[in-house]
This record gives C-alpha cells, sequence and structure tokens, in this order.
C-alpha cells in the first residue's frame, strides 16, 4: 500500500506541477500582452478546473481533486496493478505533451474510464 500510495503521489505531484507551471500561477483571465497561445492555455485551464467541479460551486475540492486524477491514473495504469511503471508513467507524459503541442486544436479529451467529455 505504501509503495502504491508514494507512486500516486509522485503522479498526481507531476500532474499539478505541469498545470501549474502553464497556467503561470495566474488566474483565468486574459492580460495585456498574452499570447493567442496563453490566452488558449488560460481557457484550458479553465475549463479543466469546470469539468473537476463535479458540484458544481466554483470550487475543486480534494475529492473532486483526486477524484479526477485518480480517473488519469487509471486510464494510464495499463496492466491495472493499481502501480505505475516508468513506461506507463511516460506514456502519460507524451500524451500530455502530444495535446499541448497539437494546441489543444477542437480540445476534447475524454478519459477512458470516464463518461464525461473534458476540455483540453
Amino acid at each position: 500500500m505504501k509503495r502504491e500510495n508514494s507512486a500516486i503521489g509522485r503522479t498526481l505531484g507531476a500532474v499539478i506541477g505541469l498545470a501549474f507551471l502553464l497556467s503561470g500561477g495566474t488566474s483565468a483571465s486574459a492580460q495585456p500582452g498574452m499570447t493567442d497561445k496563453d490566452k488558449m492555455m488560460k481557457q484550458h485551464h479553465a475549463e479543466m478546473l469546470t469539468s473537476m467541479d463535479s458540484n458544481k460551486d466554483g470550487m475543486i475540492s480534494r475529492a473532486e481533486f483526486i477524484q479526477h486524477h485518480e480517473e488519469m491514473f487509471k486510464k494510464f495504469d495499463k496492466n491495472n496493478d493499481a502501480m505505475m511503471d516508468q513506461n506507463e508513467h511516460e506514456m502519460m507524459m507524451t500524451e500530455m505533451h502530444t495535446m499541448m503541442a497539437k494546441g489543444m486544436k477542437n480540445g476534447e479529451h475524454k478519459m477512458k474510464s470516464d463518461s464525461t467529455k473534458m476540455k483540453m
């Protein structure tokens, strides 16, 4: 169990860190001098927060955050052993980077274990 929590913690930490770096740590509103790509990323982050806010109270609870990332973990745990090995982690990061490189055109991304669409 400790090993599983450690792997989940590292994965969640990587996802949180990536999201923070991409957001620039600022609000979703456009700011003077922002490029179209910056504006698109701000919009993406706002949509991601909205997609995680299951009770639509305008905030993401710990439970909502964990639920979203558990679904992401399940999607990339290809052998369903509740552990993410290096290959699975690399596949997750590659998919995230590929989506970002494409500029998230048309932006719909559907989690394998979730029937709701998340804007990416």
